[in-house]
């Protein structure tokens, strides 16, 4: 068996993978404070350090206020772990994953840098791999 292992993270019709090694938290949408706003953050994680918030995209990583949702991936970030909420979440080992990594085209999306650093392709199916601080400068600029 691989030592290293992703997140698979369904959001709708899309498929990302995220380094395991990068998540604080997985939790289920019973266990998360929903939040009531009508803000871009869409539920919270109560712990004894603060709340932590959970981001709602669509497909193609667009803010979206969707309620059919099922867990949040929590990523390690300052002050606060920051989180993005999926469909479905599920560990799969490298040894089951053909990634291969590549250097996007063009300026980074985040000051963090590119927010895709390597891909799954399936037959005509293909998953990007999120980079984890890309990621959290993404949804951190998302304000909320």
């Amino acid at each position: 068996m691989a030592d290293k292992q992703f997140l698979r993270i369904q959001i709708g019709t899309a498929e990302y993978f995220l380094p395991s090694g990068t998540s604080v938290a997985i939790e289920k949408r019973e266990t998360l404070v929903m939040d009531t706003s009508r803000s871009i953050v869409s539920a919270w994680r109560e712990s004894s350090a603060g709340r932590w918030p959970a981001y709602c995209v669509d497909d193609d990583l667009i803010p979206s206020l969707r309620q059919d949702w099922v867990r949040a991936v929590f990523v390690q970030a300052q002050p606060r772990p920051i989180g993005i909420i999926g469909d479905e979440i599920q560990l799969v080992t490298v040894d089951s994953l053909d990634v291969t990594p590549f250097t996007p085209l063009g300026p980074p999306a985040t000051s963090a840098g590119h927010l895709f650093s390597a891909a799954y392709v399936r037959g005509d199916s293909v998953s990007m791999v999120l980079e984890p601080q890309a990621l959290v400068s993404y949804l951190t600029a998302l304000g909320g």
